[in-house]
């Protein structure tokens, strides 16, 4: 079975935590306690998902352990909320964490509410990180499974001609 391993970061309350229990769960609390690092595992699409919940802690030991979660993955998730500006503009530091260059996703979350962010601010950060955004919503599962869909997409791995076993016992001559 495939393996993808993905880690979600962004600022703090983005709803990275509400991403994750609304795909696993199917649940949305209202109230989550800030993360630390939480590892989940899930099969979707007959692939194994290892799903990293990174903390939010821009500073100190969370921020190392962040860095070193980010390295062991094969797929990024950048979420920010549609109501926060800061947010936004710190997607910039959470993907220069990434020292590999993975394949990434740009998640807008919390479609639901007003946005807080002038729609010119957006454009900007999606030519910055040459990336278009995912709208999604945790709170009324909007996008989610499309979302880890992706996510399975951008993680499997490509497989080269040659990984390709032929049979050549086999053989056909028409004449």
């Amino acid at each position: 079975m495939d393996r993808v391993r993905v880690a979600f970061t962004g600022s703090y309350k983005v709803g990275k935590t509400s991403i994750i229990n609304q795909f696993l769960n199917h649940i949305f609390l209202e109230d989550t306690v800030s993360t630390i690092d939480d590892y989940f595992e899930a099969q979707w699409n007959g692939v194994k998902l290892e799903i990293i919940d990174l903390s939010g802690c821009q500073h100190g030991t969370e921020s190392k352990l962040r860095r070193q979660e980010i390295e062991q993955c094969n797929v990024l998730v950048l979420v920010f909320a549609v109501n926060d500006l800061d947010s936004l503009e710190k997607l910039n530091l959470y993907k220069k964490e990434d020292k590999k260059n993975l394949p990434f996703i740009l998640v807008a979350n919390k479609m639901d509410l007003d946005w807080g962010i002038p729609f010119p601010k957006v454009r900007e950060t999606e030519r910055f990180l040459d990336k278009v955004y995912y709208p999604l919503s945790a709170m009324h599962a909007t996008n989610i499974d499309g979302l880890f869909d992706e996510i399975v997409r951008l993680g499997k791995p490509v497989h080269s001609s040659a990984d390709v076993i032929v049979d050549d016992t086999m053989c056909c001559i028409i004449m």
